[in-house]
């Protein structure tokens, strides 16, 4: 019957709806095409690709833009080159935390990706807001730590 078929649609439709609202939402920030390539496909083979939704930022400008557009769900990690022309990783971070703090939005878990692991670059990365980093190239044991630790236990707060 059509009133049977139209009750099945919605029910898709909502399960549907709830597999997007339940996926992972991570903002990869990197100028680097081939560095996105890899990034996404860890990440998308550690949690699943159904379960995870990556959004890539080319640049700081563009990632302040996405962060600042996408308030109904937030990111639950944004992953966030240091180096990157135009807008960099540090002054992206520090407009996002400005934005978060004008806005009373709950920070963002930022976490640096640098080929530049020195102490002095570490204590940068943590002085401009973001909450933790990672050295490049990426390994594939931090970024599933990352992930599974990190993410879950602060989405379960």
């Amino acid at each position: 019957s059509r009133a049977s078929s139209t009750e099945d649609m919605l029910s898709a439709a909502a399960a549907h709806t709830y597999m997007e609202v339940s996926k992972t939402r991570i903002l990869l920030v990197e100028d680097h095409p081939v560095n996105q390539k890899v990034a996404m496909r860890m990440i998308q083979k550690i949690l699943g690709n159904h379960k995870v939704e990556v959004h890539i930022a080319n640049d700081g400008f563009e990632a302040i833009s996405m962060v600042q557009k996408n308030t109904g769900k937030q990111y639950e990690l944004i992953l966030m080159d240091v180096q990157m022309p135009g807008c960099d990783g540090l002054e992206a971070t520090q407009r996002i935390r400005q934005w978060e703090k004008d806005k009373k939005v709950k920070p963002h878990f930022i976490c640096a990706l640098t080929a530049h692991a020195t102490p002095s670059d570490v204590e940068e990365c943590i002085k401009s807001g973001m909450d933790q980093y990672m050295s490049k190239p990426l390994n594939m044991q931090h970024i599933r730590d990352l992930l599974l630790l990190e993410v879950q236990e602060r989405s379960t707060r």
